[in-house]
């Protein structure tokens, strides 16, 4: 009676005082305990009747279990482990199905599988219970695994084995095993409810299969919020921000409100930029929910205008929000850095400062950046003694790559060595802005690669690159590029596109042309619609003498459907001037724009004037640069024409030419020098007149 009523204490009272003892009392008073919510006093209980010598039966254990479970309240599992035992009911399928969840509530996923392998029969419950264990605890290979036994061993799934499933593929990321359960499901003949659809498109979408989750979800008949939050996340997953912002707004029309975590799953987009008036609309939304706007969502809010480079709608959320923590301090600092404002971002660091908050790695890094951007290098001393004396910068690599790249960006050589050779650990990255900071010297570049090879580190594609660069730079010699070479082939990146282009320039600026050819048809560059290879062969055919084959390459580039780039017409008019073909070089300059949409640039210009002045035409030469546009970037083409005019005793031309050229540049010594030359067999006054008009200048 007084435990139908509630009275928990009138209850116990009656059994302490006419000491009844039956299991079902004591049973039922456990339930009482667990249904109030009192665990402690539920196991307290089953003490008490072990003392009192009441053996308990399978519900007592499954109630006191079940009670533990719900309430995360840890008993002591050996002593009922024990009881279950005695009792012989640790092979029974209900009992060791609640002990299995009880082990996982607790982390003990050893102890739930021992109590799983102790069922001798089992039924869809165990299975799932153990089935959701695994998926819940990301063991996602061992729920597949035994989804698959359960079938074997001859149980059907239920609606929860594939709810469960579902979670450990979605986990797993796995777009095969996702199909493979879903085909396995539709035939299973279980009508798919709002649940398994809403788990179905979350699985898909989290294996990055957005048109198995497109399907899913325009298949279902009943769509709830979590239906449209999946199916948003999916298109976030997929990169498809588009598709999410429409699903976002259809979603809507359809009279579902946003929740938090749809604002959330569409905000925590990554590196996937929101267009800056839908982000302005998201946040209208968000005002509109009438949602709290606590430190989570303004996060997310602020990393989205920091992405969309909008400082202004950034602070107006920071502002709006009244109780800040170190990460939000964090996000707005470096949402200034990003728009570029980095005397801002230093100004927020030191107001995080100033109201309590201790700045964490992540606002440290950010820091160190914008001190490198600003190139304050005082300033990033000092945040770097700070580091230091807190030894942040220990065990943290990223930290203390940032602090390497702002010294060299302040031009502090020196301190990025010391602080590179300061790090107790470092990574790739480490050693590779050590290596594009003295690209101009092979063989430290070289020596150092070899040490980071002896610490453990196999150099990859940016290394490798920096050393080819560094060959490029030092102007090596054939041997050393193929020592390069080989180191490439031994990492196995021979093919791979940026190391393949990498060698081809190497190879072309060496001037060993066979091998550059070689290592563009082996890696199949032609194949690629990529001219930067192509640029690199025509270029290095043209500048050692190959002008027929540069051609060739040009025409050929064009036949492979490669468009031709700046480069490319650079080569190929400089090829043309040298073969004296001027009227194919007319042309090609002639139809630049129109074929290649491409705007003649100050080389190509100055290409031209070379390609007229070859074969004596400097009147030409000088109206073609007549008709320019006057800046600076004529310079090169006053400049060559003044060089043709020396070589073909133009005084008159050439002194016009002078002029011009220093109209344009008032200290060029390569002009003054050609003059030189050209007035010294005349001795003609206008070379005084020449050097007189610089003085004014």
């Amino acid at each position: 009676m007084y435990l139908k009523c509630g009275s928990l204490a009138d209850a116990r009272e009656v059994i302490d005082r006419v000491r009844i003892g039956d299991v079902v009392t004591w049973t039922r008073l456990l339930a009482a305990y667990a249904r109030n919510g009192d665990c402690e006093r539920a196991i307290q209980a089953y003490q008490e009747m072990l003392q009192a010598g009441v053996t308990p039966n399978k519900i007592t254990i499954v109630t006191l279990l079940n009670a533990c479970v719900e309430h995360s309240c840890l008993p002591n599992t050996a002593q009922i482990r024990s009881n279950v035992f005695e009792m012989g009911f640790l092979s029974d399928a209900v009992v060791a199905t609640v002990l299995v969840s009880m082990h996982s509530r607790f982390g003990r996923m050893e102890d739930a599988c021992d109590a799983f392998r102790e069922i001798q029969r089992h039924d869809v419950v165990s299975w799932n219970a153990m089935l959701w264990v695994y998926a819940e605890n990301d063991f996602r290979e061992e729920a597949m695994l035994l989804f698959r036994e359960m079938q074997l061993e001859g149980s059907l799934p239920s609606k929860v084995s594939f709810l469960a499933v579902f979670n450990a593929v979605a986990a797993a990321e796995d777009s095969l095993e996702a199909r493979a359960m879903h085909g396995l499901f539709l035939r299973s003949g279980i009508e798919q409810d709002l649940a398994l659809g809403n788990a179905i498109v979350d699985m898909y979408g989290k294996c990055g299969c957005l048109d198995g989750a497109l399907d899913v979800f325009r298949s279902m008949p009943e769509r709830d919020i979590i239906s449209w939050t999946a199916m948003i996340a999916a298109f976030v997953q997929c990169g498809a921000m588009l598709g999410a912002l429409d699903s976002f707004r259809l979603m809507q029309l359809q009279g579902i409100r946003p929740n938090k975590v749809t604002f959330l799953t569409v905000l925590n987009s990554g590196e996937i930029q929101v267009p800056l008036g839908e982000a302005g609309r998201i946040y209208g939304y968000v005002l509109e929910s009438g949602l709290d706007l606590d430190t989570v969502l303004a996060t997310a809010l602020i990393t989205m205008f920091g992405n969309c480079r909008d400082a202004t709608n950034a602070k107006l959320v920071f502002d709006r929000v009244e109780r800040r923590d170190v990460v939000l301090w964090t996000v707005i600092v470096a949402a200034y850095a990003q728009c570029g404002d980095f005397a801002k971002a230093m100004e927020l660091f030191y107001a995080m400062q100033l109201e309590g908050f201790r700045p964490n790695k992540a606002s440290l890094i950010i820091v160190v950046d914008s001190l490198g951007s600003l190139r304050a290098l005082q300033e990033g001393r000092r945040i770097h003694e700070r580091i230091m004396e807190e030894e942040l910068d220990r065990d943290y690599v990223i930290l203390g790559n940032a602090l390497i790249n702002m010294y060299l960006r302040c031009g502090d050589v020196a301190s990025a060595w010391e602080c590179f050779r300061r790090m107790p650990a470092r990574d790739e990255s480490s050693w590779n802005v050590m290596l594009a900071a003295c690209s101009d010297d092979l063989r430290l570049v070289v020596t150092m690669v070899g040490e980071m090879q002896q610490q453990g580190l196999s150099p990859g594609k940016i290394t490798l690159l920096a050393l080819i660069n560094s060959c490029v730079t030092a102007a090596s010699t054939l041997p050393e590029a193929r020592r390069v070479h080989a180191r490439v082939v031994e990492a196995g990146l021979e093919r791979e596109k940026s190391i393949a282009n990498a060698l081809v320039d190497m190879y072309s600026k060496c001037g060993n042309l066979e091998a550059a050819s070689s290592v563009f048809f082996s890696s199949r560059l032609f194949e690629l619609d990529d001219a930067v290879a192509w640029n690199a062969l025509v270029l290095g055919h043209t500048q050692h003498g190959s002008w027929n084959e540069a051609l060739g390459l040009f025409w050929a580039m064009q036949q492979q459907g490669v468009s031709p780039t700046e480069v490319s017409l650079v080569g190929v008019l400089a090829s043309l001037s040298h073969a004296g073909m001027i009227q194919e070089g007319c042309r090609v300059f002639g139809s630049m724009e129109v074929d290649y949409g491409i705007g003649a640039a100050a080389e190509h210009r100055g290409c031209v004037v070379d390609l007229l002045s070859k074969v004596g035409w400097l009147e030409e030469a000088e109206e073609f640069m007549r008709s320019g546009c006057g800046s600076r970037e004529d310079c090169v083409g006053w400049l060559t024409l003044l060089g043709a005019c020396n070589l073909h005793g133009d005084v008159e031309r050439g002194l016009r030419a002078a002029f011009r050229l220093l109209e344009l540049d008032s200290i060029n010594s390569a002009a003054h020098v050609i003059l030189s030359n050209l007035f010294a067999p005349t001795q003609e006054e206008g070379a005084d007149n020449i050097f007189v008009f610089k003085g004014k200048s």
